[in-house]
């Protein structure tokens, strides 16, 4: 996984981070993942590497899991423009079961193959759960972390759970997806339907950027592949904010049901 900006590429293949200048000469950082995230990841192995350039902040993003249970989602956030060496970055760490009201759907779970997007709100990071024996899919999950408060070095999530159920519709896999508007003012998960073959379901995030207790999740649009009976979904968010301050919010807006419109075709799911 890597991404480029105006003159760098940072990349993170078969467990190690490099970064290279625009001709390809390898560049101060240069190591493992373990080592990368190694103040955050609390002795465990580190998995699934997402690398986002945000051309709004000029900065980097990087997000990872370590593999144990319940497993902690990994946050790297760049000081600057230009990637030195890890100490170009602070890290950050959230249990993924205890965001907000515990015990809830996602407890004693494993989060798998995460995405990370980025707008000029937040970050989105949507996992499918499993249990601890990684016998049986729990559902799908996403995590929105408030953008503003990480760039000052604070950890503000907000989790939104069950956007999928086990058997029931719902975005599986949810990438969270990178806007480069920077006058955006929602964000999305998208993903295929965990229901239906051949659909691609979307939630909307409506207020990424205001202050806990954030607004609920509403079901934006499911757009058919190629055309089929379009999905509803709502859900209620729940609120958590470092250092251990915790709320959560009903739902309060109805889920809308609409294709694809214009607004959501600059729009890059990772």
């Amino acid at each position: 996984m890597g991404d480029v900006s105006p003159t760098q590429v940072m990349v993170c293949l078969n467990g190690r981070f490099k970064v290279f200048d625009k001709s390809g000469i390898l560049g101060g950082l240069n190591v493992s993942s373990d080592t990368f995230f190694t103040s955050v990841r609390n002795g465990s192995g580190s998995s699934d590497p997402r690398i986002v350039w945000d051309r709004i902040s000029n900065r980097w993003f990087v997000s990872m899991l370590n593999v144990s249970t319940p497993n902690r989602i990994l946050i790297a956030v760049s000081s600057g423009a230009t990637v030195t060496s890890t100490s170009s970055f602070t890290f950050f760490q959230f249990q993924q079961d205890l965001v907000g009201t515990t015990p809830n759907s996602d407890t004693g779970g494993f989060a798998d193959y995460d995405s990370l997007g980025v707008d000029a709100n937040a970050l989105y990071i949507g996992c499918n759960i499993f249990n601890a024996a990684g016998t049986a899919f729990l559902g799908t999950s996403g995590w929105v972390i408030r953008k503003s408060d990480l760039l000052a070095n604070t950890l503000t999530v907000t989790a939104f759970r069950q956007m999928a159920a086990s058997g029931g519709s719902g975005p599986y896999a949810p990438r969270g997806v990178t806007n480069y508007d920077p006058a955006a003012t929602t964000g999305y998960f998208i993903g295929s339907d965990n229901a239906s073959f051949g659909r691609l379901t979307m939630r909307r995030i409506s207020t990424p950027a205001a202050h806990p207790p954030c607004p609920p999740i509403s079901a934006s649009s499911s757009t058919p592949l190629p055309t089929r009976q379009m999905s509803q979904h709502s859900g209620a968010p729940s609120t958590w904010t470092l250092p251990m301050t915790a709320a959560s919010t009903p739902a309060s807006t109805k889920p809308r049901n609409r294709r694809s419109d214009p607004l959501d075709r600059p729009l890059h799911p990772c």
